[in-house]
């Protein structure tokens, strides 16, 4: 079971629900509002981070940039759920990721959300 997710996106309603929407879940969150942010928390919190949530076009660090950033922190067994409004399947192909991961195209539903982690969660075990 996963106890924490950190969780990037810049825009801080959608950040805000998707921590009260895992936390109804039973997963306490790690919200970051940038990639310097995530880098920061993902260092800070590694060993109990066991999903991560990433906005794929952001200000600043993109996702492509962010997740390069966090993985010298990471486990590389850690979920992932990366997300956009466009279309990013060929930037996450380059990322060439060992862990579980799934795509949610923005905008999704709190039901779709839910459904999203579980999923991405069975892929680790």
């Amino acid at each position: 079971m996963v106890k924490q997710a950190l969780v990037i996106d810049d825009e801080e309603p959608l950040r805000d629900i998707i921590c009260k929407v895992l936390e109804h879940m039973g997963i306490a969150s790690l919200p970051a509002a940038n990639g310097d942010d995530a880098i920061e928390l993902c260092h800070m919190h590694h060993e109990t981070i066991g999903l991560i949530i990433l906005d794929m076009n952001m200000p600043g660090k993109n996702g492509k940039e962010t997740y390069a950033g966090m993985l010298p922190f990471l486990q590389s067994t850690e979920p992932l759920i990366f997300m956009s409004g466009y279309d990013v399947s060929d930037i996450i192909d380059e990322l060439e990721i060992d862990a579980p991961w799934v795509f949610l195209q923005k905008p999704f539903t709190i039901s779709i959300f839910q459904q999203t982690v579980n999923k991405v969660i069975e892929l680790k075990n």
